[in-house]
C-alpha cells in the first residue's frame, strides 16, 4: 500500500523525479495534469495495481503511472465543475525527467505528496480562454 502524506520529510524532498505523465483535457475547462514520481514509487504503485509481489518491468510501471494520471485527471476535472459538463481526456503521455523543473507557472497548481517509497507531485495547468 502507498500511504500519502502532505508533509514531506527533508529526505523525500531531495529525491529526484524519475518518471512522469501528462494528461491533457478539454471541456468546460482545458489544460493538463502532470504526475511525477521518484524512483521507488513506480514499482510499488505497479505492484499494488497488479497485486504482484515480485519485480515489475519498466513498461508496466509506465502504464500504471499513466492509469494513475487518467484517474487523477478525471477526478480533478469533475471536482472543478462539480460534475457538470463533459470533459475529454487525451491518452497519457510519458514525460522526459530531464525536462522537469521545480519552477511553478502562474497558471499552475502544484501538490507534493510524501510516500514511504519516496514522493510524488501532481501539477494542474489550466489554459486561459
Amino acid at each position: 500500500m502507498l500511504f500519502p502524506s502532505d508533509a514531506l520529510t527533508d529526505e523525500q524532498r531531495q529525491l529526484p523525479f524519475t518518471a512522469g505523465v501528462s494528461v491533457r483535457f478539454y471541456g468546460p475547462k482545458s489544460g493538463r495534469l502532470e504526475v511525477r514520481t521518484s524512483a521507488r514509487v513506480g514499482p510499488a504503485l505497479t505492484a499494488n495495481m497488479l497485486g504482484a509481489d515480485g519485480a515489475v518491468d519498466a513498461q508496466l510501471q509506465r502504464d500504471a503511472l499513466g492509469e494513475l494520471g487518467n484517474v487523477l485527471c478525471g477526478n480533478v476535472v469533475s471536482a472543478m465543475t462539480n460534475g457538470i459538463g463533459v470533459f475529454h481526456l487525451h491518452p497519457p503521455r510519458q514525460l522526459d525527467p530531464a525536462q522537469f523543473t521545480d519552477l511553478v507557472d502562474p497558471n499552475e497548481e502544484c501538490v507534493d505528496i510524501g510516500l514511504d517509497e519516496g514522493r510524488a507531485q501532481v501539477r494542474l495547468f489550466l489554459s486561459s480562454r
